[in-house]
This record gives structure tokens, sequence and C-alpha cells, in this order.
């Protein structure tokens, strides 16, 4: 490890001051934290952390039964920049799915919404379930995403509203129409796109598409929506927007019946519209998920200060490679007698004086007396 000496130089000065300030380096690796939160807990904000990123996405509406419709997808949230505070505790709230509808008409238990998944003061809705055979309970119910509609006899239902509460930007989509004879189901709205409507003699629209995120760092698609049931001897289905939602069943009475397929978990997905398969039921909506992201804190990005009062060794660190400077020279002993008054000591300054790191340099702090020896001076090391 080599010693060098700055430049000096002679001034009448008392006592010399020489501050140096280290700072990061422009250019270095850039390095993020994702955390992903699968079941509701809390959040405490690291040291140095004032903003994050954040995908907030709520639990899937349940797939309706005996020819029912798709369930709606959970409410999809994502924003950046929002204001935390270092040490401050956040909830996370992460939505469960709806059940689907159980049963046969007369007697069937209604599909069930998704529950909110919240950051903090972000909220997104739970996907609306999805509406069956029964007169009353043929609708799709409003959420994130609307459930898609059942069919009754004579009639069909109509699709549940997307985006309730609403928000902007817009959280999801409306839930697809069911058509009677034959009985098709309409499908779950997505967080991309509406649900598509049954079509006669056809088969059912197909769940509405999903939006892909990239806050983990690969390429996601959440809250897809569930498809509705069909009307079709052997499929095929129609099938769950990309994001998980469940795919809805298929088949015509006295059956057999294919099952109508739960919705992926953490996707926040609408559950699947079953037709009349025993256990009559419609599929479960998937849970949801919340993420969010920020910038590593990092001890370089605060830049280190050093003052010498006195003469001294100063080594250069790890990864600095320059540094600023401040070097104020104490000013001169006055005059006895009628003498003069003394004159300011001398105040230098600059940025981006080059150092190699590891190597020591000499820091000469000038003392009292008429005449002392100054040096001129950098430091604020850049990493």
């Amino acid at each position: 490890m080599g010693t060098k000496s700055f430049q000096q130089q002679t001034l009448r000065f008392a006592t010399r001051l020489m501050n140096m300030r280290a700072i990061p380096a422009s250019g270095a690796a850039v390095e993020y934290i994702v955390e992903t939160f699968a079941n509701s807990t809390t959040w405490t904000c690291p040291t140095g952390v004032t903003s994050v990123e954040y995908l907030v996405v709520a639990g899937g509406g349940g797939g309706g039964t005996q020819t029912g419709g798709g369930g709606g997808a959970g409410g999809f949230r994502t924003g950046t920049g929002y204001a935390v505070t270092a040490g401050n505790t956040y909830t996370i709230t992460v939505g469960a799915g709806g059940s689907g509808a159980i049963g046969s008409s007369p007697s069937i238990t209604n599909s069930v919404n998704g529950s909110n998944s919240v950051f903090d003061t972000v909220t997104s809705a739970g996907g609306g379930g999805a509406g069956g055979y029964v007169p009353g309970v043929q609708n799709g119910s409003a959420g994130g995403s609307g459930g898609g509609a059942g069919v009754g006899e004579p009639s069909s239902g109509t699709g549940g509203a997307g985006n309730t509460p609403a928000v902007s930007p817009s959280q999801g989509n409306n839930g697809g129409a069911g058509v009677y004879n034959p009985y098709s189901g309409g499908e779950g709205g997505g967080a991309g796109a509406v649900g598509g409507n049954a079509v006669v003699n056809s088969t059912g629209g197909a769940g509405g598409v999903g939006v892909a995120s990239t806050i983990s760092g690969t390429s996601t698609f959440y809250a897809g929506g569930g498809g509705g049931c069909n009307q079709t001897p052997a499929g095929p289905r129609a099938l769950g927007g990309n994001g998980g939602g469940g795919d809805g069943e298929f088949g015509v009475a006295p059956g057999p019946f294919g099952l109508a397929n739960n919705a992926t978990t953490n996707t926040g997905g609408g559950g699947g519209g079953n037709r009349d398969a025993s256990p009559s039921r419609g599929g479960s909506g998937g849970s949801g998920i919340v993420v969010i992201k920020y910038l590593k804190p990092s001890p370089t990005t605060i830049a280190n200060t050093y003052i010498f009062r006195s003469s001294a060794t100063w080594t250069a660190p790890t990864g600095t490679s320059n540094v600023d400077y401040l070097i104020v020279g104490s000013g001169g002993g006055g005059g006895s007698g009628l003498g003069g008054g003394a004159g300011a000591g001398g105040f230098r300054t600059g940025t981006g004086y080059q150092v190699t790191p590891a190597t020591s340099y000499t820091v000469t702090v000038g003392s009292s007396g008429s005449s002392c020896r100054c040096c001129e001076r950098m430091f604020r090391s850049l990493r």
C-alpha cells in the first residue's frame, strides 16, 4: 500500500480544518428487494426505504352451479412511488377466494364473492360471485371484476359490474351474459377484459383475460375470469381467463358431465361455472396476493464525511475512486503594537479529486504561528 502527499504551500495562519466527504459511485449496480405475501400479515418498513412499488390482487369470486356462470376475478391494482416511512408497520391483507355455489334447484347455496386484499390504504375488491339457475340468483354479482350470469328457464341473467367500488385506473371488468337453450353460462370478468357472453348453440364465452405483472422479475398473469358452463356433449370447456381463472364444466343432461375447475391459488382468478355434475358445485375462486418491491438500502448510498483537526493519514476505502474536499486555513497572527490585522486563512474546495483504493494519503494540518505549512486537500470519495 503506497503513501502519497498532497501538494503543500506555505500560508500565514494558525489552525486549519480539512473536511472530506465520501459518496457512492455513480453507475453502481441497483439491487431491489421483492417481498411476496400469500397470507395476511404486517410489514415493517426497513431503514432507508422511502417508497415502494406494489401489486395488490383480491380473491376471485366463486362459480355458479346448475347452468352457472364463471366467477369474476379479484380486483387488480398496481402502482409505483408509494410513500412509506422507515420503522412504521403496515397492514397486509390477502383476500380468500369465494366458494362456488352448491346444490341443485330448488336447494342451492349461492356462490360467494372473493374477499378484499389490502396494502395500507390500497384496497382491491373481491371478485363477484357468478349467477346460477334459480330465479333471483341468475345475475352475476358486482366486484373487482363482475361474476358471469347463470341461466334459468326460460330466461338468463346479466353479468355483474366490474370495478366496484370504482377506482382509477380500473381494477377490473364486467362479467358476461348467459344464454337459454342451450344452457350456457356467462364468463367472469377479468382484470384485462370483460367476460365473454355465451352464444346460442355454441360454447360459452372465454373468461376475461387477466393482466401480466413483472414486479416479481418474471411476467406473470393475475386476475383472470372464470369460464361458464357449456351445454355440449363432450366439451370443449369454456376456458378460464389467463391469470388463474377456472374452466367451466360441460355436458348435456342426463350426463355425464365434467367438473367445474377451481381457480389457481394466489392469482385472484374466478372459479369455473357448473352445469349439472354431481356433486353439483361451482369452482372456488383463487386467493389473492400482495407483492411489494423497493430499492435495497445500502450504507454506500450515504456519504461518509471525514473531518481532520490535526495531521494524520487517510486510507481510501475499497471502492472509492474520487473525493470532494474542503480545506480552510486559519487566519494569520495579528501584528503587535500598532501592527495590522491578520489575513484570513486560505479557502479551497473541489470535487472529483482522484484517489486509489487502499492507498494512504498524508493529511497535514498547519500549527499556530506566524507561518505554517498548509496543504491542498481533497475529499469527497465517490464509491
